[in-house]
Protein backbone atom coordinates (compact mmCIF):
# COMPACT_ATOMS: atom_id res chain seq x y z
CA UNK A 1 0.00 0.00 0.00
CA UNK A 2 0.99 3.59 -0.17
CA UNK A 3 0.58 6.93 1.43
CA UNK A 4 -0.89 9.34 -1.06
CA UNK A 5 0.83 12.62 -0.45
CA UNK A 6 -1.48 15.56 -0.16
CA UNK A 7 -0.67 18.51 -2.30
CA UNK A 8 -1.80 22.10 -2.74
CA UNK A 9 -2.48 23.52 -6.15
CA UNK A 10 -2.28 27.26 -6.55
CA UNK A 11 -2.35 29.74 -9.38
CA UNK A 12 0.95 31.53 -9.94
CA UNK A 13 1.88 34.40 -12.24
CA UNK A 14 2.68 33.35 -15.80
CA UNK A 15 6.38 33.93 -16.34
CA UNK A 16 8.83 33.09 -19.05
CA UNK A 17 11.12 30.29 -17.94
CA UNK A 18 14.41 29.52 -19.64
CA UNK A 19 15.55 25.92 -19.20
CA UNK A 20 18.54 23.95 -20.49
CA UNK A 21 18.12 21.74 -23.54
CA UNK A 22 17.73 18.11 -22.50
CA UNK A 23 17.63 16.83 -26.06
CA UNK A 24 18.58 17.92 -29.52
CA UNK A 25 15.73 19.91 -31.05
CA UNK A 26 13.61 17.80 -33.35
CA UNK A 27 14.13 18.93 -36.93
CA UNK A 28 12.75 15.98 -38.89
CA UNK A 29 9.40 17.74 -39.25
CA UNK A 30 9.55 21.49 -39.75
CA UNK A 31 5.95 21.79 -38.61
CA UNK A 32 6.78 20.60 -35.08
CA UNK A 33 7.95 23.27 -32.70
CA UNK A 34 11.44 23.01 -31.13
CA UNK A 35 12.03 20.76 -28.15
CA UNK A 36 13.16 23.74 -26.10
CA UNK A 37 9.71 25.31 -26.47
CA UNK A 38 7.97 22.07 -25.45
CA UNK A 39 10.24 21.82 -22.41
CA UNK A 40 9.52 25.41 -21.43
CA UNK A 41 5.78 24.82 -21.74
CA UNK A 42 5.88 21.59 -19.71
CA UNK A 43 8.06 23.10 -17.00
CA UNK A 44 5.82 26.15 -16.72
CA UNK A 45 2.78 23.91 -16.24
CA UNK A 46 4.47 21.94 -13.47
CA UNK A 47 6.09 24.82 -11.56
CA UNK A 48 3.04 27.08 -11.60
CA UNK A 49 0.57 24.30 -10.81
CA UNK A 50 2.61 23.31 -7.75
CA UNK A 51 3.76 26.87 -7.00
CA UNK A 52 7.33 25.59 -6.80
CA UNK A 53 10.01 27.06 -9.04
CA UNK A 54 12.62 24.65 -7.64
CA UNK A 55 11.17 21.92 -9.88
CA UNK A 56 13.28 21.06 -12.92
CA UNK A 57 13.02 18.63 -15.83
CA UNK A 58 14.51 15.21 -15.19
CA UNK A 59 13.76 13.25 -18.40
CA UNK A 60 12.49 14.49 -21.76
CA UNK A 61 11.41 11.61 -23.99
CA UNK A 62 10.13 11.71 -27.57
CA UNK A 63 7.16 9.51 -28.47
CA UNK A 64 6.52 8.10 -31.94
CA UNK A 65 4.13 5.95 -33.93
CA UNK A 66 5.20 2.78 -35.75
CA UNK A 67 6.12 4.87 -38.81
CA UNK A 68 8.58 6.98 -36.81
CA UNK A 69 6.35 10.04 -36.84
CA UNK A 70 6.55 12.16 -33.70
CA UNK A 71 3.30 11.84 -31.72
CA UNK A 72 4.11 13.34 -28.33
CA UNK A 73 6.46 13.84 -25.40
CA UNK A 74 6.84 12.26 -21.96
CA UNK A 75 8.43 14.63 -19.45
CA UNK A 76 9.38 13.84 -15.86
CA UNK A 77 10.36 16.32 -13.16
CA UNK A 78 12.48 16.44 -10.03
CA UNK A 79 12.61 18.65 -6.95
CA UNK A 80 16.09 18.45 -5.44
CA UNK A 81 16.43 14.78 -6.31
CA UNK A 82 12.85 13.76 -5.47
CA UNK A 83 10.50 12.75 -8.29
CA UNK A 84 8.02 15.62 -8.66
CA UNK A 85 5.59 14.42 -11.31
CA UNK A 86 5.26 13.93 -15.05
CA UNK A 87 3.27 15.13 -18.06
CA UNK A 88 2.29 13.32 -21.23
CA UNK A 89 1.94 15.83 -24.06
CA UNK A 90 0.11 14.67 -27.16
CA UNK A 91 0.45 15.81 -30.78
CA UNK A 92 -2.44 13.62 -31.89
CA UNK A 93 -5.23 15.55 -33.56
CA UNK A 94 -8.24 16.39 -31.45
CA UNK A 95 -6.51 16.31 -28.08
CA UNK A 96 -5.36 19.10 -25.79
CA UNK A 97 -1.58 18.87 -25.39
CA UNK A 98 -1.44 17.73 -21.76
CA UNK A 99 -3.50 14.54 -21.61
CA UNK A 100 -2.00 12.97 -18.47
CA UNK A 101 -0.02 14.30 -15.53
CA UNK A 102 0.78 13.80 -11.86
CA UNK A 103 2.40 15.93 -9.16
CA UNK A 104 4.30 13.09 -7.47
CA UNK A 105 6.30 10.15 -8.73
CA UNK A 106 7.32 9.94 -12.37
CA UNK A 107 4.35 8.21 -13.96
CA UNK A 108 3.77 4.82 -15.58
CA UNK A 109 6.68 4.95 -18.01
CA UNK A 110 9.54 5.37 -15.54
CA UNK A 111 8.17 3.67 -12.41
CA UNK A 112 7.39 0.34 -14.08
CA UNK A 113 9.88 -2.19 -12.66
CA UNK A 114 9.31 -4.70 -15.46
CA UNK A 115 9.90 -1.96 -18.01
CA UNK A 116 13.12 -0.90 -16.31
CA UNK A 117 14.35 -4.46 -16.64
CA UNK A 118 13.55 -4.35 -20.34
CA UNK A 119 15.43 -1.15 -21.03
CA UNK A 120 16.73 1.60 -18.71
CA UNK A 121 14.63 4.77 -18.85
CA UNK A 122 17.16 7.60 -18.89
CA UNK A 123 17.92 10.77 -20.79
CA UNK A 124 19.73 8.60 -23.33
CA UNK A 125 16.31 7.75 -24.78
CA UNK A 126 16.25 11.19 -26.36
CA UNK A 127 19.30 10.48 -28.52
CA UNK A 128 19.12 9.22 -32.08
CA UNK A 129 21.13 6.04 -31.53
CA UNK A 130 19.68 3.07 -33.36
CA UNK A 131 20.31 1.02 -30.22
CA UNK A 132 18.05 3.12 -28.02
CA UNK A 133 14.60 1.95 -27.10
CA UNK A 134 11.78 3.53 -29.08
CA UNK A 135 8.70 4.67 -27.18
CA UNK A 136 5.52 4.27 -29.21
CA UNK A 137 2.46 6.38 -28.42
CA UNK A 138 -0.68 6.25 -30.56
CA UNK A 139 -3.44 7.45 -28.26
CA UNK A 140 -5.16 6.93 -24.94
CA UNK A 141 -3.87 3.87 -23.11
CA UNK A 142 -1.50 3.04 -25.96
CA UNK A 143 2.11 3.51 -24.85
CA UNK A 144 4.68 0.89 -25.79
CA UNK A 145 8.43 0.35 -25.56
CA UNK A 146 10.24 -1.19 -28.51
CA UNK A 147 13.82 -2.30 -27.91
CA UNK A 148 16.62 -2.90 -30.42
CA UNK A 149 15.31 -6.40 -31.14
CA UNK A 150 11.90 -5.07 -32.13
CA UNK A 151 9.89 -6.59 -29.28
CA UNK A 152 7.10 -4.51 -27.78
CA UNK A 153 6.03 -4.04 -24.18
CA UNK A 154 2.73 -2.38 -23.22
CA UNK A 155 3.37 0.19 -20.49
CA UNK A 156 -0.25 0.42 -19.35
CA UNK A 157 -1.02 -3.30 -19.51
CA UNK A 158 2.43 -4.22 -18.15
CA UNK A 159 2.70 -7.12 -20.57
CA UNK A 160 4.41 -8.14 -23.80
CA UNK A 161 2.47 -7.31 -26.93
CA UNK A 162 2.16 -10.35 -29.15
CA UNK A 163 0.43 -8.69 -32.10
CA UNK A 164 2.70 -5.92 -33.36
CA UNK A 165 0.30 -5.15 -36.19
CA UNK A 166 -2.22 -3.90 -33.62
CA UNK A 167 -0.14 -0.73 -33.18
CA UNK A 168 -1.47 2.19 -35.20
CA UNK A 169 0.69 3.28 -38.11
CA UNK A 170 1.35 6.83 -39.22
CA UNK A 171 -1.52 6.64 -41.70
CA UNK A 172 -3.93 5.95 -38.84
CA UNK A 173 -2.73 8.71 -36.53
CA UNK A 174 -3.63 12.27 -37.47
CA UNK A 175 -0.99 14.78 -36.41
CA UNK A 176 -1.33 18.51 -36.00
CA UNK A 177 0.89 20.71 -38.16
CA UNK A 178 2.72 21.73 -35.03
CA UNK A 179 1.14 22.31 -31.65
CA UNK A 180 -1.51 24.91 -32.23
CA UNK A 181 -2.26 27.53 -29.63
CA UNK A 182 -0.18 26.21 -26.76
CA UNK A 183 -1.14 28.79 -24.17
CA UNK A 184 0.52 29.11 -20.79
CA UNK A 185 -1.42 26.41 -18.96
CA UNK A 186 -1.51 25.40 -15.32
CA UNK A 187 -4.07 23.96 -12.91
CA UNK A 188 -6.64 26.57 -11.93
CA UNK A 189 -6.62 27.60 -8.30
CA UNK A 190 -9.54 26.12 -6.39
CA UNK A 191 -10.51 23.66 -9.14
CA UNK A 192 -9.08 20.55 -7.49
CA UNK A 193 -11.41 18.25 -5.58
CA UNK A 194 -10.86 14.88 -3.85
CA UNK A 195 -13.41 12.81 -1.96
CA UNK A 196 -13.07 13.08 1.80
CA UNK A 197 -10.72 10.82 3.75
CA UNK A 198 -8.90 9.61 0.67
CA UNK A 199 -5.19 10.28 0.64
CA UNK A 200 -4.92 10.58 4.41
CA UNK A 201 -3.07 7.32 4.97
CA UNK A 202 -2.47 3.78 3.77
CA UNK A 203 -5.51 3.51 1.60
CA UNK A 204 -4.66 1.98 -1.75
CA UNK A 205 -3.72 -1.44 -3.10
CA UNK A 206 -1.88 -2.44 -6.27
CA UNK A 207 -2.74 -5.32 -8.61
CA UNK A 208 0.67 -6.88 -7.97
CA UNK A 209 -0.21 -7.28 -4.28
CA UNK A 210 -3.04 -9.62 -5.21
CA UNK A 211 -2.23 -11.44 -8.43
CA UNK A 212 -0.39 -11.34 -11.73
CA UNK A 213 -2.20 -10.87 -15.03
CA UNK A 214 -5.30 -8.89 -15.97
CA UNK A 215 -6.86 -8.23 -12.59
CA UNK A 216 -7.47 -4.47 -12.83
CA UNK A 217 -11.25 -4.81 -12.44
CA UNK A 218 -11.38 -6.67 -9.10
CA UNK A 219 -8.46 -4.53 -7.90
CA UNK A 220 -10.34 -1.31 -8.68
CA UNK A 221 -13.43 -2.70 -6.93
CA UNK A 222 -11.31 -3.77 -3.95
CA UNK A 223 -10.00 -0.23 -3.63
CA UNK A 224 -13.51 1.22 -3.87
CA UNK A 225 -14.73 -1.12 -1.11
CA UNK A 226 -11.57 -0.59 0.95
CA UNK A 227 -12.24 3.14 0.85
CA UNK A 228 -15.76 2.61 2.18
CA UNK A 229 -14.77 0.01 4.74
CA UNK A 230 -11.44 1.34 6.01
CA UNK A 231 -11.57 5.09 5.40
CA UNK A 232 -15.30 5.63 5.92
CA UNK A 233 -15.88 2.92 8.55
CA UNK A 234 -18.65 0.99 6.81
CA UNK A 235 -19.17 -2.25 8.73
CA UNK A 236 -20.99 -3.87 5.81
CA UNK A 237 -17.61 -4.13 4.08
CA UNK A 238 -15.31 -5.04 6.95
CA UNK A 239 -17.72 -7.53 8.53
CA UNK A 240 -17.55 -9.55 5.31
CA UNK A 241 -13.84 -10.20 5.97
CA UNK A 242 -13.84 -10.03 9.78
CA UNK A 243 -12.17 -13.42 10.11
CA UNK A 244 -8.96 -12.01 8.61
CA UNK A 245 -6.44 -10.53 11.04
CA UNK A 246 -4.30 -8.02 9.11
CA UNK A 247 -5.27 -5.28 6.68
CA UNK A 248 -3.42 -7.03 3.87
CA UNK A 249 -5.31 -10.26 4.53
CA UNK A 250 -8.62 -8.40 4.66
CA UNK A 251 -7.90 -6.65 1.36
CA UNK A 252 -6.83 -9.92 -0.26
CA UNK A 253 -10.05 -11.56 0.97
CA UNK A 254 -12.12 -8.76 -0.60
CA UNK A 255 -10.18 -9.16 -3.84
CA UNK A 256 -10.63 -12.93 -3.88
CA UNK A 257 -14.41 -12.62 -3.54
CA UNK A 258 -14.55 -10.08 -6.36
CA UNK A 259 -12.13 -12.01 -8.56
CA UNK A 260 -14.34 -15.09 -8.36
CA UNK A 261 -17.72 -13.40 -8.66
CA UNK A 262 -16.62 -11.13 -11.52
CA UNK A 263 -15.42 -14.28 -13.34
CA UNK A 264 -12.02 -12.68 -13.89
CA UNK A 265 -9.33 -14.39 -15.94
CA UNK A 266 -5.70 -13.45 -15.34
CA UNK A 267 -5.13 -13.91 -19.08
CA UNK A 268 -8.22 -12.24 -20.52
CA UNK A 269 -9.34 -9.90 -17.74
CA UNK A 270 -12.97 -9.20 -16.79
CA UNK A 271 -16.03 -8.60 -18.94
CA UNK A 272 -17.63 -5.21 -18.31
CA UNK A 273 -21.02 -6.84 -17.78
CA UNK A 274 -19.70 -8.73 -14.74
CA UNK A 275 -18.64 -5.69 -12.71
CA UNK A 276 -21.90 -4.96 -10.91
CA UNK A 277 -22.53 -8.68 -10.37
CA UNK A 278 -19.28 -8.75 -8.43
CA UNK A 279 -20.36 -5.94 -6.12
CA UNK A 280 -23.78 -7.53 -5.59
CA UNK A 281 -22.21 -10.89 -4.78
CA UNK A 282 -19.86 -9.27 -2.29
CA UNK A 283 -22.75 -7.70 -0.37
CA UNK A 284 -25.00 -10.72 -0.95
CA UNK A 285 -27.82 -8.48 -2.09
CA UNK A 286 -28.75 -6.44 -5.17
CA UNK A 287 -28.19 -2.71 -5.38
CA UNK A 288 -30.75 -0.48 -3.70
CA UNK A 289 -31.75 -2.80 -0.85
CA UNK A 290 -30.20 -0.62 1.84
CA UNK A 291 -26.60 -1.82 2.10
CA UNK A 292 -25.18 -0.46 -1.14
CA UNK A 293 -26.20 1.13 -4.41
CA UNK A 294 -24.70 2.27 -7.66
CA UNK A 295 -25.42 4.77 -10.39
CA UNK A 296 -24.10 4.20 -13.87
CA UNK A 297 -22.39 7.09 -15.62
CA UNK A 298 -22.77 5.91 -19.19
CA UNK A 299 -20.42 6.65 -22.07
CA UNK A 300 -21.02 10.23 -23.14
CA UNK A 301 -21.88 11.49 -19.65
CA UNK A 302 -20.78 15.06 -19.07
CA UNK A 303 -17.89 16.22 -16.93
CA UNK A 304 -20.39 17.89 -14.59
CA UNK A 305 -22.05 14.50 -14.06
CA UNK A 306 -18.76 13.13 -12.77
CA UNK A 307 -18.25 16.22 -10.63
CA UNK A 308 -21.69 15.80 -9.05
CA UNK A 309 -21.05 12.14 -8.29
CA UNK A 310 -17.69 12.87 -6.69
CA UNK A 311 -19.05 15.79 -4.68
CA UNK A 312 -21.29 13.24 -2.96
CA UNK A 313 -17.99 11.79 -1.72
CA UNK A 314 -18.54 8.57 -3.59
CA UNK A 315 -15.67 6.97 -5.53
CA UNK A 316 -16.27 5.97 -9.13
CA UNK A 317 -15.31 2.60 -10.58
CA UNK A 318 -14.13 3.94 -13.95
CA UNK A 319 -13.88 1.74 -17.05
CA UNK A 320 -11.57 2.97 -19.83
CA UNK A 321 -11.39 1.60 -23.38
CA UNK A 322 -9.05 2.47 -26.25
CA UNK A 323 -11.65 1.98 -29.00
CA UNK A 324 -15.29 2.99 -29.39
CA UNK A 325 -16.28 0.60 -32.19
CA UNK A 326 -19.55 -1.28 -31.68
CA UNK A 327 -17.76 -4.59 -32.16
CA UNK A 328 -14.34 -3.75 -30.73
CA UNK A 329 -13.74 -1.65 -27.63
CA UNK A 330 -9.99 -2.24 -27.84
CA UNK A 331 -7.87 -2.58 -24.73
CA UNK A 332 -9.65 -1.92 -21.46
CA UNK A 333 -8.65 -0.96 -17.96
CA UNK A 334 -10.49 -0.23 -14.71
CA UNK A 335 -9.35 2.46 -12.28
CA UNK A 336 -10.66 4.17 -9.16
CA UNK A 337 -11.67 7.79 -9.79
CA UNK A 338 -11.68 9.94 -6.67
CA UNK A 339 -11.20 13.53 -7.78
CA UNK A 340 -10.96 16.10 -10.55
CA UNK A 341 -9.28 19.35 -11.57
CA UNK A 342 -9.33 21.92 -14.36
CA UNK A 343 -6.60 23.94 -16.05
CA UNK A 344 -6.73 27.68 -16.58
CA UNK A 345 -7.24 26.99 -20.31
CA UNK A 346 -10.41 24.99 -19.64
CA UNK A 347 -9.00 21.46 -19.99
CA UNK A 348 -10.79 19.10 -17.61
CA UNK A 349 -9.21 16.15 -15.79
CA UNK A 350 -10.19 13.19 -13.62
CA UNK A 351 -7.89 12.07 -10.79
CA UNK A 352 -7.44 8.28 -10.78
CA UNK A 353 -5.47 5.48 -9.14
CA UNK A 354 -4.70 2.94 -11.84
CA UNK A 355 -3.70 -0.21 -9.97
CA UNK A 356 -0.16 -0.26 -11.37
CA UNK A 357 1.43 2.76 -9.76
CA UNK A 358 1.66 4.00 -6.20
CA UNK A 359 0.93 7.58 -7.25
CA UNK A 360 -2.32 8.95 -8.60
CA UNK A 361 -2.48 10.69 -11.96
CA UNK A 362 -4.78 13.11 -13.74
CA UNK A 363 -6.24 11.95 -17.06
CA UNK A 364 -7.91 14.36 -19.46
CA UNK A 365 -11.67 13.95 -19.56
CA UNK A 366 -12.81 12.45 -22.90
CA UNK A 367 -9.21 11.38 -23.61
CA UNK A 368 -10.26 7.75 -23.87
CA UNK A 369 -12.63 7.24 -26.84
CA UNK A 370 -15.00 5.04 -24.82
CA UNK A 371 -15.41 5.17 -21.05
CA UNK A 372 -18.08 4.88 -18.40
CA UNK A 373 -18.25 4.57 -14.65
CA UNK A 374 -20.18 3.33 -11.65
CA UNK A 375 -20.69 5.67 -8.70
CA UNK A 376 -20.58 3.32 -5.71
CA UNK A 377 -22.31 4.15 -2.40
CA UNK A 378 -22.13 1.97 0.73
CA UNK A 379 -24.16 2.36 3.92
Amino acid sequence: MKKLLSFLLSLALCVSLGIPAFATDNTTNSNIIPDSEVQRYALHFMTTSQNNEAITIDNFIHLYDSSDQLTGYYVTFTDNGTAAGYVLLSLISGEDPIVEFAFEGSGPLTTNSALNELIPITNSLTSNSEHDAKILYTGAGQLYVQNQWGSLYSVYDQSDLHAANSISSGSEVNIYNGIIDWSEANIKDGSTFMIKKFGAGDDYWLMSQFSSGGVCTPTAATNVLWYWGKQRGCSSVMNRVSSESSDSNKAKAIFDILFETMVTSTEHGTLDVNIIDGYASFFREPSGKGTWSYKMLSDGSSYSTYQTALKDHCPIHLVLHTNDSIFDKGEGHCVMNFGYAESNTGAKYLFVMDGWNTNGRFVKFDYYPYFFGYKIWVA
